[in-house]
This record gives structure tokens, C-alpha cells and sequence, in this order.
């Protein structure tokens, strides 16, 4: 049966939308698209595949591998205590052991999760129908969520590059798959995605946000409300079940898989005037410098500032005015979806890799500029795209100029780590050599002015570019001891040394003499 009139019309339109990507992103188009994406990545974060510590976590978990499995119960990450132990007793693959390869294969899947992303907006979008230079800008705002410095704390885990990498990919492909309108195979996956790490579900709740918010437009406030509320449930309801049934089920599956279940933390019940006042600060702190991983310029709020002006620009001017309360509530949603789980986790402190969908935040109020200046057509002027490309363009180039920043400092503080960990070595051999007498165990405290971060060191934040000689002093020793095919045990530093060597002094450098007593085959050290 032949169809005609609107029907007809419409039917064709679509057909030729659907012709029209195609071509751009068809069979060959994605391997292009994907191709792209690797090699910005690995041009952006190559550089960590030269490191060689990653952090005390990665270096604990390489002396004890049993560590890593029980901090995945303990977290909660049912599916990724299964990845890593299929990985280390069945594949006898340690990612701490291949930190190249594994950092490449973690590229490779967010390659592949950038494109899902950006697969998600190419239909409701019409990317297809834009110029050139802005499919270019398109192809920017995206990059944003994964090419920023607050990602750049998943590098410091080695360990966990798996979980970080299946919980992302699946996140993006849910999101594409809804998309695509394959709401019940998305939920599924979306519903998966935290059991590998949590923090996957605030990343598609923000990516969701802003496809329920674009393919509403038009529509009344219900109907609005109503697909952002079922976005919402679908992205965060895993999430939110991990979290609630999490404690009831660690003990029996630990108990089960023969692990001891780590003591859980003690949180601490500060007042609510405190807690605001601490975010508050970190607030200004993120849109000032990215929490100290950027020179304190205010890029981000200013990034933020000209996206959210030419939104509402571009609303006025497609005569949607109506629209604008509509866009500062979906901002709203965005930002506490934002920082919600940075305020109620980590005693309210921002951590790198906890507070990054900030990035995702920006990314998507990007992509809903253009899609209003894309919507106000001929109405906007020529120059007034000019703001939104060169501050898209210019700020994902910053923040990759700062990712590099953010890795050469981090060789400068691995690079302190070894040679400290080299000369406190030197000196059990020159005692071994001395004596004749074999250097048993290690133990290790720190001075009462210690900082967790080097002086060289002027980007870094929670375990960005943290130093690893400190707390985590003995799995560093004993890391650099293998390279010299030594072995010191862990012992426990002995009070009554600590007391008569240590207590109530401070160092500003490394003094051998002072800070390193070896009794009875027992290394006791004090970090500056």
C-alpha cells in the first residue's frame, strides 16, 4: 500500500536524515570517527604509559594481589572482583605487571565510549546537516568528558584500569542504545555498568540528561519532566541498588570467596554549616583551577559563562523564550547530579576522579549551545558563533596542555620516589656489606611535618601526582627492591625507636643519618 500526503513526506524526510548520517558516520565513517579518537587519546595521555609507580595502592596490590579482589568486595564491585579475578587466576594477567599494555587497552575502550557518546547526539543533533567546522566543534564538546585533568586520576590506578574501562563502556553504550530508542537492552546495561565502579552511573545520568532534555524540546513541561525522570531512574537506579544492598551482601559473598572483609571507615559527623562551607570552597576551587591541576585562571567558570550566555542567545533568539526556565532547570538537574556523590562521599572532600563528570557537565551544556544556535539558524549572526568555537576549540587544546603539565609532574615525583627509595636501599646494603648480617624487615613512619605532595610539584590533587614515599613508603622499598633483586619484608615500626629516633623531628630533605636505624635486621625509617 502506497503512502502519501504528510505521511509520505515525513517518511521520506526521515529516510533522508537517516541516508544523510550514514554517510557521515557510516561502516567506514566510525572506524574513522574511532580511529580519530585513539589517537587523540593516545597523543593526550601516551605519557602515562611511561609510568612506572602509578600510586601505593597499584604497588600494594602488586606485593599482595589478594588486596585488589578485597577492596572490590568491600567497595561493592561485584562484577569487577569477577573481571579481576578471572584476569589474575585464569588469564595471569596483572595490569601492574604490563602497565603499557594495560594503559593502551584502557585508551582503546575509551576511544570506543567517546564514540558511543558522540553517537548519542549525532541523530537528535542532526550533525549531519552542520558545516564542516562545526561537526569539528561537535567532535571537541564530546572529547571534553574524557580529555580533561580530573580524568587523569585513573591513570594513577593501574590496578584498576578494568573496571574503570567496562564500567565507561558500558555507561556510553547504554546511553546510545536509548538513543536508539532500546530502552530495555540500555537499562540492562546501564544497570551493570556501577557494578564494575559506581561512579559510571553519574557519567549517563549527566549524558541522559542532556538527550531526554534535547528530545523533549518542544514538547510541554510534563512531557519534559517525565522523560528526564525515566532517564534518570534508568542511569541511576544500579547505582543507587549497589549502594543500598551493597553492606547486607559483602559479608556473605566475602565470606564465601574466603576473603576477610576490610574494616569499614569511621566517618566522622561533622556539622552541616562545616560540609557547606567545605564544598562551597571546593566549589570555587574547581571552577577556578580544576582543583589546583590548572593555572588559577578561571577557565572553567568562563568556559561555563559564554556556553550558558549563547544557550540562552540562541533560545531567545529561535523564539523560544519560554524555553529558558526550562534550560536553567535542566542545568540545575546537571549540577547536582554533578556533585552529588562528591558531597556525600569522602567526608565531602572533592576527589579527582569522584568530582570528573564536572567535565561530562560542560561537555553536554556544550552540545545543548550548539544545538540552540544550530535551532536560531539565520536569526544568529555569523560572528556570534565565533565565541562558542574558539572557547570549545581553546579550551579542550588548555586542557590537554594541562594533562601534560599534570604527567610531567608526575615524572618529577616519581622520579623523588625512586631516588629516595634508591638511597634508603643503599644504605641497607652498605650495612649488609658492613655487618654481614642480613636486613630482614621494613618499617616506615613519617615526621610531623610531612606533605603528601612534593615541593616540585605544582599540579596535583588527592592522588594526583601524590607521593608514594609516605604512608605507602614500604610497597615503594620493596617495589625498587625487586629491581635489585632484593626482598625486605614488612615489619612494624617499634614504639620505643620511633620515640627515641623520631618524635618531634622534622626534615626538609633526606639525611640517612638521621632518619634511617637499622636494629637487629630491622630497617626503621622516618619520611621527611
Amino acid at each position: 500500500m502506497m503512502m502519501s500526503g504528510p505521511f509520505e513526506n515525513a517518511a521520506m524526510e526521515k529516510t533522508g536524515k537517516m541516508i544523510r548520517l550514514k554517510t557521515w558516520v557510516g561502516s567506514s565513517g566510525y572506524l574513522k570517527l574511532y580511529l580519530g579518537n585513539l589517537i587523540t587519546l593516545f597523543l593526550v595521555w601516551g605519557g602515562f604509559s611511561r609510568c612506572r609507580l602509578a600510586n601505593s595502592d597499584t604497588l600494594w596490590g602488586e606485593i599482595d594481589p589478594g588486596a585488589t579482589l578485597i577492596s572490590r568486595l568491600s567497595n561493592f564491585r561485584w562484577l569487577g572482583y569477577a573481571g579481576d579475578w578471572i584476569s589474575y587466576n585464569v588469564l595471569h594477567f596483572y595490569p601492574y605487571e604490563h602497565r603499557t599494555l594495560s594503559v593502551l587497552l584502557f585508551l582503546m575502550v575509551l576511544a570506543a565510549a567517546l564514540l558511543l557518546l558522540q553517537l548519542t547526539f549525532t541523530g537528535v543533533l542532526e550533525v549531519q546537516n552542520w558545516t564542516s567546522r562545526r561537526k569539528l566543534v561537535f567532535l571537541a564538546a564530546t572529547s571534553i568528558c574524557f580529555l580533561n585533568v580530573l580524568t587523569s586520576e585513573l591513570f594513577y590506578f593501574t590496578e584498576s584500569l578494568l573496571i574503570f574501562k567496562a564500567s565507561l563502556l558500558l555507561a556510553m553504550a547504554g546511553c546510545f542504545l536509548f538513543s536508539r530508542r532500546h530502552y530495555a537492552v540500555g537499562t540492562v546495561l546501564l544497570f551493570l555498568a556501577p557494578m564494575f565502579y559506581q561512579m559510571s552511573c553519574i557519567y549517563a545520568a549527566l549524558v541522559l540528561c542532556a538527550l531526554a532534555y534535547l528530545e523533549s524540546e518542544g514538547k510541554g513541561f510534563c512531557q519534559i519532566f517525565g522523560r528526564e525522570l525515566g532517564y534518570l531512574c534508568a542511569a541511576m537506579a544500579g547505582g543507587i541498588l549497589n549502594y543500598l544492598t551493597g553492606p547486607l551482601l559483602d559479608a556473605t559473598i566475602s565470606r564465601r570467596v574466603g576473603y576477610e572483609i576490610l574494616p569499614s571507615k569511621q566517618i566522622q559527623n561533622e556539622s552541616l554549616s562545616w560540609l557547606m562551607q567545605n564544598v562551597l570552597r571546593q566549589l570555587g576551587e574547581l571552577y577556578e583551577s580544576s582543583l589546583g591541576l590548572m593555572m588559577p585562571l578561571w577557565l572553567p567558570f568562563l568556559f561555563s559563562l559564554v556556553m550558558t550566555v549563547m544557550a540562552v542567545c540562541g533560545i531567545c533568539l529561535a523564539g523560544e523564550k519560554e524555553d529558558v526556565g526550562i534550560y536553567f532547570l535542566y542545568k540545575i538537574v546537571s549540577f547536582l547530579l554533578m556533585c552529588g556523590m562528591a558531597v556525600v562521599s569522602f567526608q565531602g572532600e572533592f576527589v579527582c576522579r569522584v568530582i570528573a563528570p564536572f567535565y561530562t557537565m560542560q561537555a553536554m551544556n556544550a552540545l545543548v549551545t550548539l544545538y540552540w544556535m544550530n535551532r536560531a539558524g539565520k536569526r544568529i549572526r555569523r560572528w556570534a558563533w565565533k565565541p562558542v568555537c574558539i572557547s570549545v576549540l581553546g579550551y579542550l587544546a588548555l586542557q590537554c596542555f594541562f594533562i601534560q603539565a599534570v604527567i610531567s609532574n608526575r615524572m618529577v615525583s616519581e622520579n623523588l620516589d625512586i631516588l629516595y627509595a634508591n638511597q634508603i636501599l643503599d644504605i641497607v646494603e652498605k650495612y649488609e656489606k658492613q655487618t654481614g648480617c642480613k636486613v630482614k624487615t621494613a618499617a616506615f613512619c613519617v615526621d610531623s611535618n610531612y606533605s603528601v605532595y612534593y615541593d616540585q610539584v605544582n599540579y596535583c590533587h588527592s592522588a594526583v601526582n601524590s607521593r608514594v614515599a609516605g604512608q605507602g613508603t614500604y610497597s615503594l622499598v620493596e617495589t625498587v627492591a625487586s629491581w635489585r633483586g632484593m626482598s625486605l619484608g614488612r615489619g612494624e615500626m617499634d614504639e620505643k625507636v620511633c620515640e627515641e629516633y623520631f618524635a618531634g623531628k622534622n626534615w626538609d630533605t633526606f639525611d640517612p643519618e638521621e632518619q634511617v636505624v637499622i636494629l637487629d635486621g630491622n630497617l626503621y625509617a622516618c619520611v621527611y
